[in-house]
């Protein structure tokens, strides 16, 4: 049984490999299994069967296994979003981070946020106690800086007219928030949607779409953690 651990290994990750570039989560039935097979997790798989079956003598399966850790290597860094920056609309920067509740301390986040100097920030899992807000203050005196529901924060450069917390699905939501900026209105959507492997995003991103579809027509940003692998 133990022999056949490696073609098992190249079935599974065939499949998700082939799922992630097909049809990712469009399939209710199969987007768990899209949301549990993110590239890097693919590329572990791939490297430790591909040992074990190298190891074993398995040479064709084996060397099958480790181009994979290749394919998934590749496809993971070059989909990252470290490299895909850029500006928005009229030449706005926009910058969307999970913080993570701030493992390391705010003065990491108040650094980068020196350096990227955007002109909009969404934090999520980022809620502020007030000295947290008031390190941010100090370092960007540029950007208001707002505590919003759910464990988000927003930063901005312009002035935010109003916004509304909206429970989109279970446990996903949003924060829809209205925002002038260089004489332009906006509304910016901040999302988090739920983590769970087994619930279905679908749901939540249509109700999210709706939301920045309703009322006037204006620019709209939408950013946030979607909870969808690369």
């Amino acid at each position: 049984m133990a022999d056949l651990v490696p073609y098992f290994a190249l079935g599974f990750v065939g499949l998700g490999g082939l799922v992630h570039v097909s049809v990712r989560d469009s399939l209710r039935l199969l987007a768990p299994f899209y949301y549990m097979t993110p590239y890097p997790l693919l590329a572990f798989m791939s490297l430790v069967a591909g040992g074990v079956a190298l190891a074993r003598g398995r040479l064709m399966v084996g060397g099958a296994l480790i181009l994979a850790v290749v394919i998934f290597s590749v496809s993971w860094i070059s989909n990252d979003y470290y490299h895909h920056t850029g500006t928005g609309g009229d030449g706005v920067r926009v910058l969307l981070w999970n913080v993570a509740r701030y493992p390391f301390g705010i003065e990491p986040v108040a650094r980068h946020l020196r350096q990227m100097k955007p002109d909009v920030v969404g934090l999520v899992e980022g809620g502020l106690t007030e000295e947290q807000k008031d390190k941010l203050l100090r370092t960007l005196p540029e950007l208001s800086v707002h505590n919003l529901p759910g464990n988000m924060a927003f930063l901005s450069r312009g002035a935010l007219d109003s916004y509304r917390h909206v429970n989109v699905t279970g446990r996903s939501e949003c924060n829809v928030i209205e925002l002038s900026l260089a004489g332009h209105s906006y509304r910016v959507i901040l999302v988090d949607i739920d983590s769970n492997p087994l619930v279905f995003r679908g749901a939540a991103i249509s109700a999210v779409c709706t939301l920045a579809e309703e009322g006037e027509a204006k620019e709209c940003v939408i950013m946030g953690d979607f909870n969808t692998p690369l």
